[in-house]
């Protein structure tokens, strides 16, 4: 599984925007993908594999 790993959590109140990760696939897919989608499908095609969001 490609998970995408949180390296440094944001400031609180920030997002996950503001929050550092690895980079894999899902960074991949919206930076191709955002010009072309709305911006809550971008968003979850960013963090889809997000470790934290899967347990």
């Amino acid at each position: 599984m490609c998970s995408t790993i949180v390296l440094k959590h944001g400031e609180l109140g920030r997002g996950l925007d503001s929050t550092i990760t690895t980079w894999n696939h899902d960074e991949f897919g919206f930076q191709k993908l955002r010009r072309y989608l709305p911006p809550d499908m971008a968003w979850v095609i960013r963090y889809h594999s997000l470790s934290p969001l899967l347990k």
